[in-house]
């Protein structure tokens, strides 16, 4: 071909193209810019300083340029970028000067998109297809992708285009290039995938609220089925084990809260504002239990806020000396740190976590398996660092504070009386708030004005004693849940329980929470494939439920959509290591995703070796990439966050993390910065990098 070339740029004669359009009846003298084979006064004709053309390269020599317009014309020219130029390139060209003389050029397209439309038309000359547009972009998908452009590789493209109505080429050239098969649920999953609509936590979200709008805020001709699906789906959903401990049934005297100056600090502060004898008398023989410790703070801050008491004068030498103007903030981060170390061992960490303020969190425990249980140090520490915000006394708002008894538990540290704000009150209450989170009690869902109107609506059908718990909140949601699926006969009449406000957020923070892994569960081991599969079975049976509107978008297909998720990302990890995890923190549930950059051989030969890339999507820093490197017991950790202000955040918690893995014998290395972009290895593993296409060299037999 390129013989072909230079003998038609050497040949005296009109190029051939010319011929075939007729232009060879044109002169130079007759009609402007007609090419003579020499340099004249008509060269410059019809064209001006600025001027854009396209057209192919003929002939280049040195600086010399011979260019044949798209209109058959051919303009010789001087180009100072010549070197990335070839005879037989196609490309856009911007006249810089046009005079009598000379005309000059320059490139402003890359000429490698010129040889690419030269390769398509090669390629579909040598499949006998047409270049139609359809055509061409399959022709250009696969040439993008790195993949042959031979007869077959194009049919089989444009094939699976006509079976998968509604894929692109891109998503097919994909599945082809990485050899997954082209379904129409690969195709759907993998541009979720590219698209960022893949996270299951956002799925489980939405899965949630649908079977929430399925049951509650039925029509009354609805009853019927819609108590009978909602027995369903508890019967699906509950767990079989038991749930987690309630903070009512947690003793106090177990979790060793506080020391003995600090008990006898807790009574000082308590004493002048009504704790009763007898209740003191629990408090200090520790026969209360957490969740009655709670409620007696709680009940005494109720009557100061609500007025009933306000008219009580308290000494300052009564409130201690922790609440000295300077030293206020100071002193209760300082107790909550060394009370949340102390109690390490006694309280779960996940209630430790909770606990205490974000300047003083845990980090939690490592195990001894070096790689994985790294990675779940580093994800508690992060759930604990950089997850929900804690409120602390700074925190506490300047208006007059809701009645306690309307709050969730959310709301009630800075909803706390000037007088309570002390050190041992706040380690107690956020303890608390921990266990009541941890097992979803709902008293952490409901307040208690809500709590009392569920009550009311199932009264008569479940047992006085179990609507007393749940007026007090000392029921975990799934103990109610598991009440309501055995009464369900109680209930198929007329369960008016379904129409209430109360019963609906109940059931929609329950459901997400059954989808979601709590950081303190990852230290277990098997606890993430134990999640998947347990979730991909209950999902299984959700999508058999009969659907009653088949109008609009109901669980059964969501449920669908997760278990295609979870199926399309095992394919994906037989090209690499890689797996979502839906964090459930304090407050918020977050999307992360652990790669493994190790291979697994080598990750086999030698386990305390691993390069991985952990990243968090995180509601008030933003999206975190937290990129970890082990060698031995040596560790290297570089954070990268979107903003100043993040990076900020994560710098002032690093000595807390560095010091949690130097207890457990690992050396860290740790680095913040910025970057805008996160990083995501799903799309760079999938799709080519733009700046780093190249052209490669293709041979075409047209032969018949």
């Amino acid at each position: 071909m390129a013989e072909y070339d230079q003998r038609i740029t050497h040949s005296t004669h009109t190029s051939l193209q010319n011929r075939l359009s007729g232009t060879a009846q044109r002169t130079s003298a007759g009609i402007p810019g007609a090419y003579s084979g020499s340099q004249s006064s008509s060269q410059s004709a019809g064209f001006s300083n600025g001027q854009l053309v396209r057209g192919q390269v003929i002939d280049l020599r040195g600086h010399e340029v011979k260019v044949q317009l798209d209109d058959s014309r051919v303009l010789s020219g001087r180009i100072d970028d010549s070197a990335s130029l070839s005879i037989g390139a196609r490309a856009v060209f911007q006249v810089t000067k046009a005079d009598a003389r000379v005309v000059s050029l320059k490139v402003v397209s890359d000429p490698r998109a010129s040889s690419q439309e030269t390769t398509i038309d090669k390629a579909l000359d040598a499949a006998l297809l047409p270049k139609s547009d359809r055509n061409v972009s399959a022709v250009r998908t696969l040439l993008e992708q790195g993949l042959s452009v031979d007869k077959n590789s194009i049919q089989n493209l444009l094939r699976q285009s006509a079976a998968l109505k509604g894929v692109s080429f891109q998503t097919l050239a994909i599945l082809q290039k990485h050899q997954i098969p082209a379904t129409q649920v690969n195709a759907a999953q993998l541009e979720k995938f590219l698209n960022y609509e893949h996270r299951i936590v956002n799925l489980a979200e939405q899965t949630a609220l649908e079977l929430v709008d399925s049951v509650c805020f039925p029509a009354p001709a609805d009853v019927p089925y819609v108590s009978a699906l909602h027995a369903q789906i508890l019967d699906i959903l509950l767990p079989e084990h038991a749930d987690a401990p309630s903070a009512a049934n947690v003793p106090l005297s177990s979790l060793a809260l506080f020391s003995p100056d600090e008990l006898l600090q807790l009574l000082d502060t308590l004493e002048p504002l009504g704790l009763s004898e007898q209740d003191s008398a629990a408090l200090i023989g520790g026969s209360v239990t957490l969740g009655d410790a709670a409620r007696i703070v709680l009940g005494i801050a109720e009557q100061l806020t609500t007025g009933e008491n306000a008219s009580l004068e308290v000494s300052e030498d009564a409130l201690g000396s922790s609440f000295e103007t300077g030293d206020k903030t100071d002193t209760t981060t300082g107790v909550l740190a060394s009370t949340a170390t102390d109690s390490a061992d006694t309280v779960s960490d996940q209630a430790a976590t909770d606990a205490a303020p974000p300047n003083s969190a845990p980090l939690g425990q490592a195990a001894a398996a070096p790689a994985l249980s790294l990675f779940r140090s580093l994800l508690q520490g992060a759930g604990s660092l950089f997850g929900g915000k804690t409120v602390s006394i700074s925190d506490a708002p300047s208006q007059t504070p809701l009645p306690l008894s309307e709050q969730t538990l959310s709301g009630l540290i800075s909803n706390l009386p000037d007088v309570m704000q002390t050190p041992e009150i706040y380690t107690l209450l956020n303890t608390y708030i921990a266990f009541a989170r941890g097992s979803l009690e709902v008293a952490s869902v409901l307040p208690k004005k809500q709590r009392e109107e569920l009550a009311g609506l199932m009264k008569g059908r479940l047992p006085s004693t179990v609507l007393q718990k749940l007026k007090d909140g000392d029921l975990t949601t799934a103990q109610l849940l598991r009440l309501l699926a055995d009464q369900a006969n109680n209930f198929s009449d007329n369960p008016s329980f379904l129409s209430s406000e109360a019963y609906r957020e109940l059931l929609r923070q329950w459901l997400e929470n059954r989808f979601t892994i709590r950081p303190n569960d990852l230290k277990k081991h098997g606890t993430v494939a134990d999640y998947y599969e347990d979730l991909d079975r209950r999902l299984a049976k959700l999508e058999k439920l009969p659907q009653y509107n088949t109008s609009h978008t109901s669980f059964q297909d969501s449920a669908a959509g997760i278990r295609d998720n979870i199926d399309f990302m095992k394919t994906l990890n037989q090209l690499f290591p890689y797996i979502q995890l839906p964090i459930q923190l304090s407050g918020q549930n977050i999307h992360a995703e652990l790669f493994v950059y190790t291979k697994k051989e080598q990750l086999a030969r030698d386990p305390s070796s691993v390069r991985v890339l952990l990243h968090l999507d995180m509601e008030q820093l933003g999206p975190m990439d937290i990129h970890l490197s082990l060698e031995q017991k040596n560790v290297q950790a570089s954070f990268y966050l979107q903003n100043a202000g993040s990076a900020s955040v994560a710098s002032e918690n690093l000595s807390w993390l560095s010091s949690a893995l130097s207890s457990k014998g690992y050396l860290l290395d740790a680095r913040v910065k910025v970057r805008d972009a996160a990083a995501d290895p799903i799309r760079s593993t999938l799709l080519p990098h733009q700046d780093s296409l190249a052209m490669k060299r293709y041979t075409f037999d047209i032969r018949a």
